[in-house]
């Protein structure tokens, strides 16, 4: 089996020289391969297809729904905890300011 190696001409560079290594192809300004040039500045969203990116805004969508939902669950238990809170501190004034009266009248009344 003789392998008979082809080499490509290399581009030249600007002064001249010429690269060593005999692999390297010319460069050129859209680097054509099997496929048709890429674009590479583009972004993520322009290289899917559009159900597959449906696909996962739906499931960003029902991923925020879901979490706002249980945010808002948080917040409503916080809030019943505060006002049964500010209930009972209200009630345990009302029996203070009670037991004071009760206090007062009691000790005018042994007068």
């Amino acid at each position: 089996m003789d392998h008979t190696h082809e080499h490509k001409d290399l581009a030249a560079s600007t002064n001249g020289r010429v690269s060593g290594n005999s692999w390297k192809l010319p460069k050129t300004a859209t680097a054509y391969g099997t496929s048709p040039p890429s674009r590479s500045q583009s972004s993520a969203g322009h290289k899917t297809k559009w159900h597959v990116r449906m696909e996962k805004t739906k499931c960003e969508h029902a991923v925020k729904k879901l979490e706002s939902e249980l945010k808002q669950e948080k917040q409503t238990a916080k809030q019943q905890k505060r006002e049964i809170t500010l209930q009972r501190q209200k009630a345990s004034e009302e029996r203070r300011r009670l037991e004071q009266e009760k206090a007062i009248v009691h000790a005018a009344f042994i007068l």
